[in-house]
């Protein structure tokens, strides 16, 4: 009887981790409130591990308004602000979580004086093998006219999730299948 216990408590402790991560993400994704859309440029390199993605490119330099002494690797929290446009940029960093915006909680890329430029934490976006290739191919072609990429990334509480990408405000993926039956 103790055994069967026993495994039933490790068991649960088990598949309370990753469920507790999918509920949380979960959560962050219904909360319609909180999404900003970035501009970026993607590239596609390859994980041996987790398959193909597209790196999305982000502006990630951030202009303070004071010198700040941040080292490399250092944790932070980045405040996200919408511009006229409604389009999402970084605009300042702090060692403690603001209380009065949308933030996320980041490292430090490297920092000088009045200049941060940061790492961003939802800088891949995971695609099919076969339409991730087509993604980074076609990226010039489609940019030439241009035409804009963009992810939606929601932000809550200073966790950060990336909901999608988007091109000419339609899901990648969709026009990276089309394109696909087209060839």
């Amino acid at each position: 009887m103790n055994r069967k216990f026993i495994l039933l408590i490790v068991l649960g402790l088990l598949l309370a981790v990753p469920i507790g991560m999918v509920i949380r993400n979960e959560m962050l994704l219904a909360d319609e409130g909180s999404i900003y859309k970035f501009t970026l440029q993607p590239i596609d390199p390859s994980d041996p591990v987790r398959g193909k993605y597209i790196i999305l490119r982000y502006n990630t330099m951030i202009e303070l308004d004071e010198p700040i002494q941040l080292q490399n690797g250092e944790p932070i929290y980045v405040e996200v602000k919408k511009d006229e446009n409604g389009w999402a940029y970084f605009s300042n960093v702090s060692t403690t979580p603001p209380d009065h915006s949308a933030y996320f909680k980041t490292t430090v890329n490297y920092g000088y004086e009045r200049t941060v430029n940061i790492n961003v934490p939802f800088d891949k976006y995971f695609l099919n093998e076969n339409l991730a290739p087509l993604a980074e191919s076609s990226y010039a072609e489609l940019t030439r006219h241009g035409e804009e990429f963009y992810a939606e990334v929601s932000i809550t509480n200073g966790e950060a999730l990336l909901r999608g990408v988007y091109y000419m405000n339609r899901p990648l993926i969709d026009h990276l299948r089309e394109m696909q039956v087209d060839q």
